[in-house]
């Protein structure tokens, strides 16, 4: 479960502060604290791990934020190899999956108002 691999995570991972993943979906590491974050067998590998593991038992999981773990995943990944700051405090959602939820509602209005018109003519 999701939960389990944040929780184990959380217990074990040795990361505090801003930079400790929680459900909240929120990682946040200056520019100045990078290079200790991305050390090897520091909190950015142990957070990549969690992230891996929530992805593989549960793949449509989403943070608070509406963060899912792979993108998040591939920040944390972008932010060592280029020691930038890392922040996902917030995450936007891309304009297609706000296409695809509107499109979904009109087609299943469109189709709830075909069966009340069917069940009109009987």
């Amino acid at each position: 479960m999701a939960a389990e691999c944040l929780l184990a995570y959380q217990k074990s991972s040795g990361c505090r502060g801003t930079q400790l993943l929680t459900l909240a979906g929120v990682v946040e590491v200056n520019t100045s604290q990078v290079k200790d974050y991305c050390a090897d067998g520091a909190c950015a590998k142990h957070t990549m791990g969690v992230l891996q593991c929530i992805h593989s038992v549960k793949r449509t999981f989403h943070f608070a934020n509406k963060a899912k773990p792979i993108p998040m995943y591939y920040a944390i990944a972008d932010a060592c190899s280029t020691s930038s700051a890392l922040s996902q405090s917030s995450y936007i959602t891309s304009s297609a999956i706000k296409l695809f939820a509107s499109s979904w509602i009109s087609f299943l209005s469109g189709v709830a108002s075909m069966a009340l018109l069917m069940i009109m003519k009987l």
